[in-house]
């Protein structure tokens, strides 16, 4: 991504007339430096994972983007230890909605797709990506907009907030006792 950046700095400079290849690299690491910085977790986030845990359900983070950055949120906010798998588009090769990504995480958690759900804020990777294998797909509409008209990806749950995960994985009996875990801590 920091090359990404620089690349469309480098780019608006030139189109202003201002080619400026080390002002693109200052500019393009000060956003990254910022984006870190006010880069959060939900509110609710990390209440949520324990409890789905406390539940004995299997979890997995499937994400798309560059693996050092993904890497530094997960270790920023100490997010692996919620999750049984972890599928990094950048460690991994390919990301969603590519149908591979989600077979390796539904392999290593030991579970059918008729036995998952994908949650995620992005109808056509998150949702509409794993709903072609079976696997259910939430999606967390925190604005409350609703899918939008004519969009193909048709969630199997819409939910606000990932608090609104807990009676919905009760109501779907997503609680099964966890595989064995193949790491240890």
């Amino acid at each position: 991504m920091p090359r990404a950046w620089q690349r469309i700095v480098a780019h608006a400079l030139g189109s202003l007339g201002m080619p400026s290849d080390e002002l693109a690299g200052a500019v393009a690491a000060h956003f990254a430096a910022e984006r870190r910085h006010v880069m959060q977790l939900f509110p609710e986030a990390r209440t949520t994972l324990e409890r789905l845990r406390e539940r004995g359900i299997p979890l997995g983070l499937v994400t798309n983007g560059d693996a050092t950055q993904q890497r530094y949120k997960i270790e920023r906010h100490d997010l692996a230890r919620y999750f049984d798998v972890m599928v990094i588009e950048g460690e991994f090769g390919t990301g969603k909605p590519d149908e591979a990504v989600y077979r390796h995480a539904l392999v290593t958690l030991g579970v059918e797709p008729a036995e998952a759900c994908m949650v995620g804020d992005n109808l056509d990777f998150d949702v509409e990506g794993a709903r072609r294998l079976g696997i259910a797909g939430v999606w967390v509409d925190r604005l409350r907009t609703g899918v939008p008209p004519g969009s193909v990806a048709r969630p199997d749950h819409v939910i606000a907030s990932l608090t609104d995960l807990l009676p919905l994985a009760e109501r779907e009996r997503l609680h099964r006792p966890m595989p064995p875990s193949t790491h240890s801590g």
